[in-house]
């Protein structure tokens, strides 16, 4: 059955009139009155007196136009329920702004992609904060740095601090450097370093005094300052920018946790989703070694 034959039948009823319903329907007359007689013959029935002026319906006609109406207006129904968006349960994640974006934003596009019907809610804060709401119900999760021992925090990948260098910088012919090496280099000091207090009593204890042109908390503009050859930083190695090499530094800084510390339970579906997703993740080793810290 034609939905437009349905819409012809209607309107020749609704105007009594064959050469008005053709108008109102944007087609030829003859159109129209070959698409009902094909919809009457479909049904078994006369659905018009044709005789009569204006036209009128018979009983047939009469009981089908309930019928038509009703079947037309459940497509419209139906038509506009497929056009709207399907609804998206929220999941409210929070992320320390002490960690570097580019590993943690390449996971959540992975999981937005392959979870189109959860809508992620991100909020910044620093850990204590985060953990704060956390705990008042106010976030689902949290991507963030391991704290005190919780049986609810998932290790996801540990790095290391490492020395970003701007291009070209003269440290850069050397395979790693030490304390020492940083004595009268221009060095911007990014204060979100988890271990920035040994860094401290390091450079005391190598009699170095590096020049520090900037202290920023905003792990970005620390990397685009060394990027732009302001000065090196110490930096999370995933927060190394493009273009800037990175040496290791010896002794070795100690590695900080990454971890998801999701609300206690009971969980609804869209944290168990990002907890499934973020254990399968491939997350950066913290081990391999970049071709950046080759000498050149």
């Amino acid at each position: 059955m034609n939905l437009n034959h349905l819409r012809y039948f209607l309107a020749v009823a609704e105007t009594g009139s064959f050469t008005q319903a053709a108008e109102r329907s944007f087609v030829s007359q003859p159109t129209l009155s070959a698409a009902i007689a094909k919809l009457e013959d479909e049904l078994g029935a006369p659905l018009l007196d044709r005789q009569a002026r204006p036209a009128g319906l018979t009983e047939a006609g009469q009981r089908f136009q309930l019928r038509a109406r009703a079947i037309l207006r459940e497509v419209d129904e139906a038509r506009s329920d497929m056009a709207k968006a399907p609804a998206r349960e929220p999941l409210r994640l929070g992320l320390a702004d002490e960690l570097a974006i580019a590993p943690i934003a390449g996971c959540l596009a992975a999981f937005g992609a392959a979870h189109p019907d959860i809508a992620l809610r991100l909020v910044e804060a620093a850990p204590d904060a985060l953990g704060q709401r956390l705990a008042g119900g106010r976030l689902d999760a949290a991507l963030t740095l391991a704290g005190a021992a919780s049986p609810r925090q998932r290790p996801l990948y540990r790095e290391r601090t490492v020395a970003a260098l701007p291009p070209h910088h003269a440290l850069g012919r050397m395979p790693a450097l030490r304390l020492e090496h940083l004595h009268g280099q221009a060095l911007v000091v990014w204060t979100g370093l988890h271990d920035l207090r040994d860094l401290r009593r390091g450079l005391a204890a190598a009699a170095a005094e590096p020049l520090v042109v900037c202290r920023t908390g905003e792990i970005g503009r620390a990397a685009a300052l060394v990027a732009a050859g302001v000065g090196l930083c110490l930096l999370p190695a995933s927060a190394i920018p493009p273009g800037t090499a990175r040496r290791p530094l010896e002794p070795a800084a100690a590695a900080r946790t990454v971890v998801l510390d999701p609300a206690a339970p009971p969980h609804g579906r869209p944290l168990e989703a990002l907890i499934d997703f973020t254990s399968r993740h491939g997350w950066p080793s913290g081990q391999r070694r970049d071709p950046t810290d080759i000498a050149h």
